[in-house]
C-alpha cells in the first residue's frame, strides 16, 4: 500500500502539471491568434454617404484648400471624406471590426467631372474602397445607354438596382441595361463576407419619387425600362438572401428617401414598415441629414445630407438574446476645414480635372476647370416660392442665349422660364469672389441632349398664348400651398402680380432686355389672340404635362410651332441650334452669357451684375393697385401699404373682410390702369393720406 501511494502522488503531480501547461500554451496561441471581442460578438461598423452628385471638391472652388486645415470655410470634399474613411477603417481594425463604405445613389450627376461618364465618379470610388452603391434617379440623366457606360467603370464596386427592370430589350436602351444585368455589372442582390466571418447581404431599391424623376425624354408610355413594385421586389430579395444565402445581415441600399423635416416619416419607414427582414436601410435620393438613426423595428434607417457634406458612421452589434443588430454608436460627421484631406485622394482628383480640361472643355473652347468665370461682391441663392436673383439670372441667360441663336429681331424670345428644381446649385462669392468655370457648371449642369447624345440639357423654344402664359404662372401662385420646390418657375422676359392661390391678374413683356425695372412693358392678354416665342431647357418643357395632372385637368399648356401655330408632334422640333449645327446646351449658354458680362475694374474677370444681388419685381404678391400705381412692388410706398395689411389690417375680423373685398376689385382697377397710364399719377397722389395713416398706426402698434 505504501508502495502504491508513494507511485500515486506522482503521476498525479505530473499530470496537473501537464493540463497547467497545456492551458498556458493554449492561452498563449488563442491570444497571439487574436479572437477578439468584436469577432466573437459579430460587430460591423457602417460608413455611408448619399446623393453626392459628384461634388468631390467644396463649394466655392477657389476656397476650396483640402491640403491644409483652418483655413477656409467650405463644406465636403471627397478628399476630406477619404481620410476619415482611413481614420475609421484603422481604428476599427484595432478592435478587430470589419469597416463597410456604402453609398445610397444620385453619385454621379452634378458638376463637371459627370461629363467624363462615370469614369470619375467610379474612379474616385473604387479608389477609396467603396464596397457597394444603388442606382439613384440620376444615374440615368444621360439615358440608360450612359448608365450602362457608367457602371462599366465600377471596378470592384457592387451596383445594385433590384426593382429596375427591363420591358423592351430591342430598344437601344433597353439592350444597354440589359447587357450590363447579364454581365453582372447591375445586380439584383449581392453578398459579401467579412474578415470576421459576418456574410453580408444587399439589395438596393429605386423609389416611387425617384423613379418618376428619371429623364424620360419621350414620356413613359416610350420608355424601355420599369419599376417593379418596389415592396415585393424588397421582400423576394430578403427571403434569397435570408433563406437561400443564409446571410446574418441584410442592408438595403434605397434611393427612395424620407420626409423633411419628419425624417421619421417617408418611403424608406414605408419599406422598413412593409418588409420586415431588413436590418439596415442606407437611404438617399431627399438629400436628408437624419442626426440619430430612425428605428422601425428591427430596421435601422440612416441618411447623410449630400453633396459629400456628411459621413455617416453607424456601429453594429449583434444582439443573440433578441436577434437583432443593435446601434453601438452613431455619428453623422460634418466634413468640414477641420479635416485635412488625403493626399493621395487629392491627386487621383487633380488627374480627373486634367482629364476634364484636355478632353472636353480645350476643344470646346471654354474657360478650364479653374479658370473664373465671373466675380461677384454677392451670393445668389434660391429661396423657396419667392422671386430671387439665382433664378432671375439663369432665366436671363436662356432668354439671351437663345435669341442670339435664332438671331431674328422680327421674332424676339418674350420669355424664358427655369424651374427652380432643376437650378442645382447657389452661387457664394466666398472669400476671394471668384466663380471658377467649375463653380458656375455647378448651377445648370443636368441632362442630356436626346438627339445627338451630348451632356447638357438642350434649351428648346416654341410659342403659347398668352393664357397658356398666365396658367403657366399660376403654378407658382400655387407653390407654396403645393410645397414642392421644382413647381416654382422663375421667369425672364415677362412679371406678373397675383394673389393667394389665384391665377395672376394681370401679365406684361417687358420690351427692352436691358431694363431691369421693366418700366418699358405691354400687357399680355389673357387670351388666344397672340402667340409669344418662350425658351426652356428640354426636361422642364418635357414635364409641361405635369401642369395638367397637378391641376386635376385644369392647367394645359401645348407646345405650338410659331409660324403655323400648330401643336409641335415632337420636343425635339423645338431644339435649338448654333450656327455650327450644334445643339444650344444650357450650361454652355449659361457660361457665354456670364462671360458677356462687362468687367468693370478692369481685371480680366466678367463681374455679376448688381441687378442679380436680388428680386426685381418681376413676381410680386399683390397689394395690387398700389404696386402698378407706383410701377413696382418694391416701392417704398407700397412696402409701407404691405405691412399695414400684414400687420394692422389682417389682426382683426373687419381687416380681413376689407382686404378681402380689396382683392376681389383690385384686379380690375389694376388691370385699367396698365391699359391707361395717365391715370397712375392721379392714384399716386390719391394713396398719399392713406400712406400717411399707414406710417402712423405702424409707428403707434410698434
Amino acid at each position: 500500500m505504501k508502495l502504491h501511494r508513494s507511485n500515486d502522488k506522482p503521476v498525479k503531480s505530473w499530470a496537473g502539471l501537464i493540463l497547467v501547461s497545456l492551458a498556458v500554451l493554449g492561452f498563449v496561441l488563442f491570444g497571439a491568434c487574436g479572437v477578439s471581442k468584436a469577432q466573437e460578438q459579430k460587430r460591423v461598423t457602417i460608413l455611408h454617404t448619399n446623393d453626392m452628385h459628384s461634388h468631390f471638391l467644396a463649394s466655392p472652388n477657389a476656397d476650396y484648400s483640402p491640403g491644409s486645415t483652418g483655413d477656409d470655410a467650405t463644406i465636403g470634399g471627397i478628399a476630406r471624406i477619404a481620410t476619415k474613411v482611413k481614420e475609421v477603417r484603422n481604428a476599427r481594425s484595432s478592435e478587430g471590426t470589419p469597416v463597410l463604405l456604402l453609398d445610397g445613389g444620385d453619385f454621379s450627376m452634378g458638376t463637371l467631372f459627370h461629363l467624363l461618364r462615370g469614369e470619375a465618379e467610379m474612379g474616385i470610388m473604387n479608389f477609396l474602397g467603396y464596397d457597394a452603391v444603388v442606382l439613384g434617379n440620376h444615374e440615368f440623366d444621360l439615358l440608360p445607354t450612359a448608365t450602362a457606360e457608367i457602371v462599366s467603370h465600377r471596378g470592384d464596386i457592387r451596383v445594385l438596382a433590384t426593382n429596375l427592370q427591363v420591358l423592351d430589350p430591342t430598344h437601344p436602351w433597353g439592350a444597354a441595361i440589359q447587357n450590363v444585368f447579364d454581365s453582372g455589372d447591375i445586380l439584383p442582390w449581392t453578398t459579401q463576407t467579412l474578415s470576421n466571418g459576418v456574410k453580408v447581404g444587399y439589395f438596393g431599391i429605386l423609389g416611387e419619387s425617384a423613379w418618376k424623376d428619371v429623364n424620360k425624354p419621350y414620356g413613359s408610355a416610350l420608355f424601355p425600362l420599369g419599376q417593379r413594385d418596389r415592396f415585393q421586389a424588397a421582400a423576394e430579395a430578403v427571403d434569397r438572401l435570408r433563406n437561400e444565402e443564409g446571410v446574418d445581415i441584410v442592408i438595403c441600399l434605397s434611393h427612395s428617401g424620407v420626409n423633411e423635416p419628419a425624417y421619421w416619416t417617408g418611403e424608406d419607414v414605408d419599406l422598413a414598415t412593409q418588409v420586415p427582414g431588413i436590418d439596415v436601410i442606407v437611404s438617399g435620393h431627399t438629400h436628408t441629414l437624419i442626426p440619430t438613426p430612425v428605428a422601425v423595428g428591427k430596421t435601422t434607417i440612416v441618411q447623410a445630407k449630400s453633396y459629400t457634406a456628411r459621413l455617416g458612421i453607424l456601429d453594429l452589434e449583434y444582439n443573440e438574446v433578441a436577434q437583432k443588430w443593435d446601434v453601438l454608436g452613431y455619428q453623422s460627421v460634418l466634413i468640414d476645414d477641420t479635416i485635412p484631406g488625403d493626399p493621395d485622394t487629392i491627386a487621383e482628383v487633380e488627374e480627373y480635372i486634367d482629364k476634364i480640361n484636355d478632353d472636353i472643355l480645350e476643344p470646346l473652347g471654354h474657360p478650364l476647370f479653374a479658370d473664373p468665370a465671373v466675380e461677384t461682391t454677392f451670393d445668389l441663392k434660391g429661396k423657396y416660392a419667392v422671386e430671387h436673383g439665382l433664378g432671375n439670372l439663369v432665366t436671363d441667360a436662356i432668354r439671351w442665349s437663345v435669341a442670339r441663336a435664332l438671331g431674328d429681331p422680327n421674332d424676339p424670345v418674350v420669355a424664358a422660364v427655369e424651374s427652380d428644381g432643376v437650378i442645382r446649385s447657389n452661387i457664394l462669392a466666398g472669400t476671394t469672389g471668384i466663380v471658377q468655370t467649375s463653380d458656375a457648371f455647378e448651377v445648370v449642369p443636368l441632362g442630356v441632349d436626346p438627339v445627338s447624345g451630348k451632356t447638357g440639357y438642350p434649351l428648346v423654344s416654341f410659342c403659347m398664348y398668352g393664357s397658356e402664359l398666365y396658367q403657366a404662372a399660376w403654378v407658382d401662385t400655387l407653390a407654396a400651398f403645393l410645397q414642392d420646390s421644382d413647381l416654382w418657375i422663375s421667369w425672364s422676359g415677362v412679371g406678373f402680380a397675383y394673389t393667394d392661390y389665384l391665377a395672376p391678374f394681370i401679365m406684361w413683356r417687358c420690351l427692352n432686355f436691358d431694363d431691369p425695372s421693366c418700366q418699358a412693358r405691354r400687357r399680355i392678354g389673357n387670351d388666344t389672340s397672340t402667340l409669344y416665342r418662350v425658351a426652356l431647357n428640354y426636361y422642364v418643357a418635357s414635364n409641361i404635362e405635369r401642369l395638367e395632372e397637378i391641376s386635376y385637368g385644369l392647367l394645359k399648356v401645348v407646345p405650338k410651332d410659331c409660324a403655323t401655330g400648330l401643336p409641335l408632334s415632337s420636343l425635339d422640333e423645338a431644339i435649338v441650334y448654333k450656327a455650327s449645327g450644334e445643339p444650344l446646351l444650357q450650361w454652355e449658354g449659361f457660361l457665354d452669357y456670364l462671360a458677356s458680362f462687362p468687367d468693370a475694374d478692369s481685371d480680366e474677370i466678367p463681374d455679376m451684375q448688381p441687378r442679380y444681388s436680388g428680386p426685381e419685381g418681376r413676381i410680386y404678391r399683390a397689394c395690387i393697385v398700389a404696386s402698378v400705381a407706383h410701377g413696382s412692388p418694391l416701392s417704398e410706398k407700397v412696402g409701407v401699404l404691405r405691412s399695414f395689411r400684414d400687420r394692422i389690417l389682417l389682426q382683426h375680423d373687419w381687416g380681413r373682410k376689407f382686404v378681402d373685398a380689396y382683392y376681389s376689385c383690385g384686379p380690375q382697377v389694376a388691370g385699367w390702369l396698365e391699359e391707361h397710364g395717365w391715370a397712375k399719377s392721379l392714384v399716386r397722389l390719391l394713396l398719399l393720406p392713406l400712406i400717411g395713416m399707414a406710417k402712423i398706426a405702424l409707428l403707434l402698434s410698434a
